[in-house]
Parts: structure tokens; C-alpha cells; sequence
């Protein structure tokens, strides 16, 4: 039997290129896993991420909504108290008006009362979301503080 080189050659140059495809086919398969693993993981991350996010989206949405509500409590309590103004009123009315205006005024201080406690109650409800002293500002003051800074500046 003889040897013939070309043939060998030939041969030994088709087992290299059948491993090398061999190798290929595997090299392309890892990638496929890899890249099916990594998209996976990442879809995960993207609803994990997606879910943080409404919940903080719903959080601040919850803190504003109890702002608003305790903002409106405040604007009916400080509506209420205009039963000043009706005390300063009764005080020059005739002696006929005098129980008219002390029923009107009883009501106002009773919903004066009603809607402090009621503000009170979203305030605690809230934990602790309200910028410190936000409503602790006088109204009366806050006009008074308007006032001399429009007169400071030579407005209205």
C-alpha cells in the first residue's frame, strides 16, 4: 500500500475543517444559551424595575392626594373662622339680630372645632409627609407680611 501525500494532506485538511465546524456549531450554541439567559435576566430587571417604579409613582401620587385633602380641611377652618367677623358684626347689630347672629355664630364654631379635629386626623393619617410648619402660618400674619412687602416695594 502506498502513501500518497496529496491524499493525506487532503484528508488531514478535511478533519481540520470538520473540527473547526464542530467547534463552531458549539461556540454558536454557547452564544444562543448566553444571549437567551441575558435577555431573560434583563426582561426580569425591566418588570422588577417597572413595578419599583409605579410604586413610587403611587406613593408621591398618595402624599399629594393627603396634602390636597388636608390643604382643603384648612381652607374649610379658616372659612369657618370668618364667625370673627360675625362677633365684630353682632356687636354693633340691634338687640333683635343679637340671636340670630349667636346661632350662625355657634354653628361656625362648632364646624371650627369639627374641621380642626378633622385636620388633625389626615395630618396623623399621613405620617409625617407635610413640610413642617407649612400651616403653621397665620393667616392675619401672612396678609400683614404681604402687605409691607407690596408697601416696600411702592405696589398696592
Amino acid at each position: 500500500m502506498d502513501v500518497d501525500p496529496i491524499e493525506s494532506a487532503t484528508g488531514a485538511a478535511d478533519e481540520m475543517s470538520a473540527s473547526r465546524d464542530r467547534e463552531r456549531v458549539r461556540l454558536g450554541t454557547w452564544v444562543a444559551i448566553t444571549v437567551a439567559l441575558l435577555a431573560t435576566f434583563l426582561g426580569l430587571c425591566k418588570v422588577k424595575d417597572d413595578n419599583i417604579v409605579q410604586a413610587m409613582q403611587q406613593a408621591q401620587a398618595d402624599k399629594l392626594d393627603h396634602w390636597n385633602f388636608y390643604e382643603a380641611r384648612n381652607i374649610r377652618e379658616e372659612v369657618a373662622a370668618a364667625a370673627t367677623q360675625l362677633r365684630l358684626a353682632a356687636a354693633g347689630a340691634p338687640s333683635q339680630q343679637q340671636e340670630g347672629y349667636g346661632a350662625v355664630i355657634a354653628s361656625y364654631e362648632r364646624l371650627i372645632a369639627d374641621q380642626a379635629a378633622k385636620k388633625e386626623d389626615v395630618r396623623t393619617d399621613c405620617d409625617g409627609h407635610f413640610v413642617a410648619g407649612a400651616d403653621g402660618i397665620d393667616p392675619q400674619a401672612m396678609a400683614i407680611l404681604v402687605g409691607a412687602a407690596a408697601d416696600r416695594r411702592g405696589g398696592a
